[in-house]
């Protein structure tokens, strides 16, 4: 990335043979035993100009491979580098670089420029560029939602087969499914009643009695004994799950995300939950407001200024580092174009400050 970044026809890097899911071994090879790969990135300029070159006669401005390249290194932050993590679902043997590379020769022919001005993030355009990329992640969710909702509909269907093999018929209709499997784990769980002597304290206070076959309106079977019960732990399981998924999701004030959940379409509010559920369990971030939501979007949006510096210009910022492990989501990365970056420069580290 480096070398590109110096737009220096000949430049090679050698490197020893990296071997991807191999065991690691203790034994600390001979020279004469390693594998050396060399790269010469002038080769890796003309592949980029051959993937590139399509849009040339699209474009508004005049095509510059220099330009393109400087684009190209942009685009490969997005799935992550030794400063900040890869983009949610951007994984690189998952052909995210294609998909970036696509959105790409989209879009550039709409813009009036690059996105990389040497090191400078020109927002404007970036912002119209990651609004048609967050496109593929609403598709990806929309795709692997229908793919568990199929799978919860087969799921679903093996457990109706089985318990109807057990002897159980439950109703494909029922309506609560929950109820039905109350109903068979207290089944399960019943056991005939043993004769014993008990005590009547209501009616014959000290009085023992033995018990004795009734008749058939007044034997009371297993299920029936607790039909009350059961019902009321159903309406009770009923109640306590919405109680549950209301508890789930944020619990805001009136304008915040929750305001906004409330005006998306199915899918969208399904989305959006989906995303909250993620900031809340990697990122540790209870959202409570658009408003927090756009400060981890700006952190991101500065990191990705901050590297371009560091890598076209020198560290910008001795004292910036990025304070999360994970990103946001793309569709998150929005309204950014008119924000103010400032890094300060401060002062370097010292030599052992820096392995501490």
């Amino acid at each position: 990335m480096l070398g590109l970044v110096t737009h220096e026809m000949h430049f090679a890097l050698l490197r020893e043979e990296v071997k991807f899911g191999s065991k690691k071994v203790s034994k600390i090879p001979a020279p004469e035993e390693i594998n050396w790969q060399i790269l010469h990135t002038c080769l890796v300029r003309d592949y980029i100009d051959l993937e590139f070159r399509s849009i040339r006669k699209k474009i508004r401005f005049p095509y510059d491979l220099e330009r393109i390249i400087d684009d190209w290194i942009l685009m490969s932050f997005l799935v992550g580098n030794d400063f900040i993590p890869h983009l949610p679902h951007f994984h690189i043997n998952e052909e995210a670089l294609s998909i970036l590379w696509d959105t790409y020769k989209n879009v550039l022919p709409t813009l009036d420029g690059y996105m990389n001005e040497s090191g400078e993030l020109n927002l404007t355009r970036f912002e119209i560029y990651i609004t048609e990329l967050a496109k593929f992640e609403h598709q990806r969710y929309a795709d692997e939602n229908d793919s568990f909702r199929h799978l919860d509909k087969f799921t679903e269907r093996n457990q109706n087969s089985s318990t109807t093999t057990s002897g159980f018929d439950k109703n494909k209709d029922d309506g609560d499914d929950d109820f039905g499997f109350g109903v068979l784990d207290k089944l399960k769980a019943t056991k005939p009643p043993a004769p014993q002597i008990q005590e009547s304290k209501k009616d014959n206070p000290g009085q023992a009695t033995t018990d004795e076959p009734k008749s058939a309106d007044s034997v009371s079977s297993p299920l029936s004994s607790d039909d009350n019960d059961i019902l009321s732990d159903s309406d009770t399981t009923s109640e306590t799950s919405n109680e549950n998924e209301k508890k789930s999701s944020l619990t805001v004030p009136k304008d915040t995300i929750e305001d906004e959940i409330d005006n998306l379409p199915l899918i969208e509010a399904e989305f959006r939950q989906h995303k909250n559920h993620y900031y809340r369990n990697k990122m540790e971030i209870n959202l409570t407001s658009l408003n927090q939501l756009k400060i981890y979007v700006e952190q991101y949006i500065e990191a990705l200024q901050w590297i371009l510096k560091y890598y076209y210009q020198g560290c910008p910022s001795w004292s910036w580092f990025y304070p999360h492990h994970y990103a946001p989501y793309l569709s998150d990365l929005k309204n950014f174009k008119d924000m103010k970056i400032s890094l300060e420069r401060g002062t370097p580290f010292k030599p052992y400050e820096q392995l501490l």
